[in-house]
């Protein structure tokens, strides 16, 4: 009686560890997060959350959960608007659009790849989500978007772009003139569906990271145009003031 006790259990285990593993894709493993090289302040880049999905693996969506230091994310892009739409931005504990997944800020790190947030920002979720219950995430769905993304393919040969993350660096970053080097850093931890009933299920794959430097313009010019101007006016007046004096003085000299 035991001895089937034990099968039982057995059995369960292992149709509960099949089960969840039907929620997860191995392809994920491989994802990355790339940013522009460089942004100044008050202008607009990209960061790309990439994979390689191996084997015609494909994928109902994707969630990524995001914590930024001196960034802000101001717009998401499914990376093909007609089959893959973003569910928008969820806090901790939210679901995610319309799926079983609720936002858990801590399925986020803090470093990864040599970039380290030393200072988190707002931490968030952002799913993007097949439009119907078919798959329609698979390897280089856009090619439109991989060919516009230099960033992105770079270095990256093979990898599919998951999600665009359209940032700006924070408004209390140094200014451009500042000679201190600084960045704005992302990370991303993402969990891939399966299928469409996989939300339920999904388990962190650890987290990515990348940053993007503030474009430094160098040092002030010297002044030039029309405060030049009043320096030279400013100066020449001078000179007419002391040759005056001169003159006076030496007119007195010879009256005497």
């Amino acid at each position: 009686m035991k001895l089937k006790k034990v099968i039982m259990s057995m059995v369960l285990a292992f149709v509960a560890f099949a089960i969840v593993g039907l929620g997860q894709v191995k392809a994920i493993s491989n994802y990355r997060v790339v940013c522009d090289g460089e942004l100044e302040i008050g202008t607009n880049g990209h960061c790309y959350l990439i994979a390689l999905l191996e084997n015609n693996e494909t994928l109902h969506g994707v969630i990524a959960t995001t914590v930024v230091e001196d960034l802000k994310i101001v717009g998401t892009n499914s990376g093909n608007s007609t089959t893959v739409a973003p569910t928008g931005v969820a806090i901790d504990g939210a679901k995610v659009g319309n799926t079983d997944y609720k936002c858990d800020a801590k399925a986020v790190g803090l470093s990864a790849g040599g970039v380290t947030i030393s200072n988190p920002g707002i931490y968030a979720c952002y799913g993007f989500i097949s439009k119907t219950t078919e798959n329609a995430i698979k390897k280089d769905y856009d090619s439109t978007m991989q060919a516009s993304a230099p960033a992105a393919t770079k270095g990256n040969t093979g990898y599919t772009i998951l999600a665009d993350f359209t940032v700006a660096l924070s408004d209390d970053l140094a200014n451009s003139n500042s000679s201190i080097e600084k960045c704005g850093k992302l990370c991303i931890s993402a969990q891939a569906a399966a299928n469409s009933t996989a939300y339920g299920m999904l388990a962190g794959t650890g987290t990515v990271c990348d940053e993007i430097n503030l474009r430094v313009e160098g040092t002030p010019n010297p002044p030039t145009g029309s405060f030049v101007s009043y320096i030279v006016l400013v100066a020449g007046a001078l000179i007419a003031i002391a040759a005056i004096a001169i003159a006076k003085k030496r007119n007195k000299f010879y009256r005497v």
